[in-house]
Parts: structure tokens; sequence; C-alpha cells
């Protein structure tokens, strides 16, 4: 049996989407636990165990932190770099510009990271790409999200 289990971090909930795959077919499991704020392993272990599963029982663990993302798009955090595959550098900004008319082409942006702070990388792989590695050492020793679209799938 494989078991797969996505977890998101939010703000007030955590939640869990549990998969099991075997021969006679794909069950799925639901679980939804409040938010450790201090320390949010600990809500990701208890909607592993609310899903009825060990967590030595997950082949792959595939997290995601909304409460990072919203800490990110409100600027609660400390400055944070950006890698992606080449040609997706600028989907944060063109994704994010506040105009004044919702077709127009005017208004005022300030991007969540500045183009300075955004890396590309030709291979799709995952963070282990050398250019990736490069350029977090050498240009940006903060925090980094790295957003690689169209990859390898380590899995």
């Amino acid at each position: 049996m494989r078991r797969v289990a996505g977890i998101d971090v939010g703000g007030t909930f955590t939640d869990l989407l549990l998969t099991e795959v075997d021969p006679s077919g794909v069950r799925v499991r639901l679980a939804k636990v409040p938010t450790t704020i201090r320390n949010q392993a600990e809500g990701v272990l208890a909607a592993i165990s609310a899903a009825e599963v060990a967590p030595s029982a997950l082949d792959l663990v595939i997290h995601g932190t909304t409460a990072t993302t919203n800490a990110v798009l409100e600027r609660k955090t400390a400055k944070v770099g950006l890698i992606t595959t080449e040609g997706f550098r600028d989907v944060l900004e063109l994704g994010r510009r506040t105009r004044p008319k919702p077709y127009g082409l005017f208004g005022t942006f300030e991007p969540l990271i500045p183009a300075s702070g955004a890396a590309r990388c030709r291979s799709a792989s995952w963070p282990t790409a050398p250019c990736a590695r490069r350029w977090m050492k050498e240009r940006w020793p903060t925090p980094c999200a790295p957003c690689w679209r169209r990859a390898a799938r380590p899995w």
C-alpha cells in the first residue's frame, strides 16, 4: 500500500488529505485540526494522528504553509528570495499588480520580492541545482522560496 499525505498549515487550522492506494483501489482520508502556532510541527503530527495513520507508515508527505504564504503577502517576514525555473521570475510581479482600474495599465506596484532577489535556473530540477546553491550562497544569504514551475518531481 502506498500512502501519500498532503498537509497545509494555515493560520487557524492544519488540513490533511491522505490517499491510500493498493490493488483494491484508492481511499481518501481527511483531517482538520487547530494549528499550533508556537510549534507548527505539533499540528502536523496531530493531523496525521487524526487521520489514524502512523507517521512511519507514510510514503510521502507534501507540505505547504498558507501561514507562510500569508506572512509574505502581508510583508511580515524577513527579506526573502525566490528561485524559479527560467521564464517564470516575473510571475509574482505580473500577478500582484495593484491597479486603480481592474483592466487598466496604470497603477502602483511594490514587488513582494524585488527582481534582484529572484534567481532563474535553466534546469528543471529540485533546489539542489548547482545554480540555486551558488546563487543562495553568493547573492542571497537569507531564506529563499523555491518555485519550480514545470520541474521534475523528486518522488
